[in-house]
């Protein structure tokens, strides 16, 4: 018998080879690192989001406190700042917050008209019955950039608390 000094490893006859091609191991990477990109794009915009909706959340919060402040200093009896609702400071301007906000509040008189009649409602506002000078539209704008999409604003109508309301009864 004849041995042979030569050992051959034993391998499949349909296979390749053990491990990948070097075009797969290309193609999974791609994969991955894209995977990974997108992963990061995606925590980037929820961090900004969050960002925003936090400063969205102060100036809301600001913004309340401005027309709280507003209120309690349009009620004051003496003087009679409603009557005189103009004199009311840094009307009109951009004034820098403690919070690295800008607030600015505007104050315009609010036409209201009684509908006594049903059908009063409907004529222009020439025709109808208006009542003296009872209400307020106060804007108060709070901005924290230079982007439209940075500011936000809260309107809303100030009464006078002294003014004695009253129905008045069309027979």
């Amino acid at each position: 018998m004849m041995v042979s000094s030569k050992v051959r490893a034993r391998t499949p006859k349909n296979s390749r080879g053990a491990g990948y091609s070097l075009l797969e191991s290309l193609i999974a990477l791609f994969v991955f690192a894209t995977a990974i990109l997108y992963l990061a794009a995606g925590a980037d915009f929820a961090l900004r989001s969050g960002t925003r909706s936090n400063q969205e959340s102060r100036a809301a919060l600001l913004a309340r406190s401005k027309l709280s402040q507003l209120r309690s200093w349009l009620q004051q009896s003496s003087p009679n700042h409603f009557a005189n609702f103009s004199s009311y400071p840094n009307q009109g301007s951009w004034q820098p917050d403690q919070f690295g906000c800008e607030t600015r509040v505007d104050l315009a008189a609010q036409q209201t008209y009684t509908p006594s009649y049903p059908s009063e409602v409907f004529l222009p506002a020439a025709e109808r019955r208006a009542l003296d000078q009872s209400l307020l539209r106060a804007r108060v704008q709070v901005r924290w950039g230079t982007q439209p999409y940075q500011q936000f604003s809260l309107v809303s109508l100030v009464s006078d608390s002294r003014r004695a309301w009253r129905a008045v009864i069309w027979p």
